[in-house]
């Protein structure tokens, strides 16, 4: 008589995890124009980036704009000219809405 488990025949669920690799949530930079490239692993379907600056300005772009998955994506952070720090924040959210699912913190010196 074979015995076997029913779990093993399940699907795993899905949106149970996102992960950066190397960890990197917060990303300090100079007042220099940066580009920086992420790699994700997640088991959630389709999520999105919405970009959110302290100073409502559009100095911090990401692409692709949504992800599917595992991906890679792109952060760049244009030259900061104004003598000022400015933070940004970049939320993956799921593409049905809801919280963020996880924040990237940047922080850009003058």
């Amino acid at each position: 008589m074979a015995l076997f488990s029913l779990a093993s025949c399940t699907k795993p669920q899905q949106g149970t995890y996102i992960n950066i690799f190397k960890g990197e949530e917060f990303l300090n930079v100079d007042a220099a124009e940066h580009i920086e490239e992420y790699i994700v692993y997640s088991d959630y379907s389709r999520w999105k980036f919405v970009v959110t600056t302290g100073d409502g300005g559009s100095w911090v772009s990401v692409y692709p704009h949504d992800c599917e998955k595992d991906c890679k994506f792109k952060v760049k952070v244009f030259e900061n000219t104004t003598g000022e720090e400015r933070e940004a924040k970049i939320d993956f959210i799921l593409l049905s809405g809801g919280n963020p699912i996880k924040t990237i913190t940047i922080r850009q010196a003058k």
